[in-house]
């Protein structure tokens, strides 16, 4: 009789470990699905713009407000809202999701405003952010959003003026 104890896993064992965790990574990836937790990018199409309003120049979508690149922190967004304080962003999400998460932020290219940002639920606000500006940039959100399908994106500038309150929503994803 042999000892099994000591045999070590053979090539096939680490092959087929291989290629399940590949397979698992790049089903993840394209679904946007993880084990406990489904996550997906917000599409544009996954929501509709219902109304704005903005203190300053007009809503843009993948851009920031002067038509450059969004950049928030150092790093660059392909994808994403830019307004101006004071701003509300009303969107009706499709379908039924659970969650609402992003980032909004005082972007890069901006450097004397102070700002907050708000999500707002349709009877109560459901976020807000600590006061944004060039030494804390970015605040990051995840909201219950059971029972809301209407939400507002609110900027508010936090000065006497609005003079050069840019405000970016980026990373925005529902889950389920």
């Amino acid at each position: 009789m042999s000892d099994n104890s000591s045999r070590k896993p053979s090539r096939w064992f680490y092959c087929t470990l291989g290629a399940t965790i590949a397979g698992y990574v790049l089903m993840s990836v394209f679904t946007g699905s993880f084990v406990f937790w489904n996550w997906r990018k917000l599409k544009f199409d996954d929501f509709e713009l219902v109304s704005f309003t903005q203190g300053w120049g007009t809503l843009k979508q993948d851009r920031n407000l002067d038509g450059g690149a969004i950049v928030l922190k150092g790093v660059r967004y392909s994808r994403g809202l830019a307004t101006h304080a004071n701003s509300e962003i009303h969107i009706k999400l499709k379908g039924h999701h659970t969650y609402f998460s992003g980032k909004c932020g005082y972007p890069d290219h901006k450097s004397s405003a102070k700002i907050e940002c708000s999500v707002k639920g349709k009877n109560k606000v459901l976020f807000t952010s600590s006061p944004l500006d060039s030494s804390s940039r970015e605040a990051a959100f995840r909201v219950d959003t059971q029972g809301e399908t209407d939400l507002t994106l609110v900027v508010r500038s936090l000065e006497d003026n609005i003079d050069y309150a840019h405000a970016v929503w980026v990373d925005l994803r529902t889950s389920d």
